[in-house]
């Protein structure tokens, strides 16, 4: 599909399957009995110049939380050894036992040094600009004064802003 491939997932646990391995933090409470969720993962390299990837996606953790999210990332092949990613991602956390829901926006801008074109290529040697935004309710706690919180919550770096940026060096390799 465009040169790459789309995943669909279902995930359903009970019992001991019942987390699936996802979190959205610390001080985060059990979960009962009944996740489920559905992902769809779409990678695609259009062209030698264009990729990218994008996902969408919902987990119900019955009478715990429910979470939304989706994100993409398109990237630009300068040339065989560079590349430009942008990457945009929202998340919606909605706790059972509180009113309102968690929200929080990224977007980020990733020059990047690799070795050939191609999404799936490494190395890579990246730096990133990460911007970021968030409400009150993720700053606070998802699950209540401090549990589940965005950044440490306003004990964090950002104290009791609803956004920051971060930046930095990432590299990847695999063998």
């Amino acid at each position: 599909m465009l040169g790459g491939v789309n995943k669909v997932f279902v995930v359903w646990g009970n019992g001991s399957q019942n987390n699936a391995g996802i979190s959205v933090g610390n001080n985060v409470p059990g979960t009962q009995d009944g996740t489920k969720g559905v992902l769809d993962s779409f990678q695609w390299q259009i062209s030698p110049a264009f990729s990218g990837m994008a996902t969408v996606g919902y987990y119900d953790f019955k009478n715990n939380y429910k979470w939304t999210f989706a994100g993409a990332r398109p990237v630009f092949h300068v040339t065989d050894y560079f590349k430009l990613q942008f990457e945009g991602g929202y998340n919606r956390v909605k706790a059972a036992n509180q009113a309102d829901a968690a929200t929080l926006t990224k977007i980020t801008v990733a020059p990047t040094i690799v070795a050939g074109r191609g999404f799936w290529t490494r190395p890579e040697l990246r730096f990133f600009y990460n911007y970021n935004k968030w409400n009150n309710k993720a700053r606070d706690g998802v699950f209540g004064a401090g549990a589940g919180t965005v950044a440490g919550g306003t004990a964090g770096p950002f104290a009791n802003s609803t956004n920051g940026s971060t930046y930095g060096f990432q590299a990847e390799a695999w063998w």
